[in-house]
């Protein structure tokens, strides 16, 4: 849909046009951004999947940083390891816990219903 099309909607609501709904937004919720602050301690996972003691160094709200919004320093590490992270690979008790896995329910059912058989 081009401009046009949603300015020509906007001025004549009843002819048809209809503007496309807005995608949502892949920004992190400010929420959990505002939950963090520069120098705050917690784990951050690094590239090799493990979590590790770190300190936040930045926060960015520039919709280029929207992915992964926080700037991390690895303790014991030097500043050129320092990486931007998206919320979902930090831990810390100022941030909601994500969602528990429900992987292992099902294997627990798939194990109930072959004993009964």
């Amino acid at each position: 849909s081009s401009r046009l099309e949603s300015d020509f909607a906007l001025q004549h609501p009843s002819s048809g046009w209809r503007q496309r709904p807005s995608r949502p937004s892949t920004r992190t919720p400010p929420i959990m951004v505002d939950s963090l602050e520069v120098g705050l301690r917690l784990q951050a996972m690094y590239s090799d999947g493990e979590f590790y003691p770190a300190e936040v160094v930045a926060i960015s709200d520039s919709k280029k940083r929207s992915k992964a919004p926080v700037r991390v320093h690895f303790k014991g590490y030097d500043e050129s390891e320092d990486i931007w992270l998206p919320i979902s690979k930090l831990k810390s008790k100022r941030l909601p816990k994500p969602p528990a896995e429900p992987k292992a329910k099902a294997k627990a059912k798939a194990k109930a219903k072959a004993k009964e058989y």
